[in-house]
């Protein structure tokens, strides 16, 4: 889920930067309204990701993967699961 998180945050930060230098918006002001839009959308989606446990379900869910198809995250697989430490 924090991936999907930062996915959200940087597509919505990058369409309105992309409008606001369209607009010829001053440089500061770009960048002030893109890091305040940043942290408000940051704070959001983990007020929301608490409130639904979307990140713990996730994590509980690949581990219940790797319990029922016998596979460990650390053993002679690990280069292939690097992604997971």
């Amino acid at each position: 889920m924090d991936m999907a998180k930062i996915l959200v945050s940087s597509v919505v930060i990058g369409v309105i930067g992309g409008i606001l230098t369209l607009l010829s918006a001053p440089v500061v002001g770009t960048i002030a309204i893109l890091v305040l839009i940043g942290l408000g959308l940051n704070s959001g989606l983990n007020h929301l990701d608490d409130q639904l446990s979307l990140s713990a379900t996730l994590k509980a869910k690949i581990r219940e993967f790797y319990h029922l198809h016998d596979k460990s995250i650390v053993n002679s697989n690990a280069y292939e699961l690097q992604y997971l430490f």
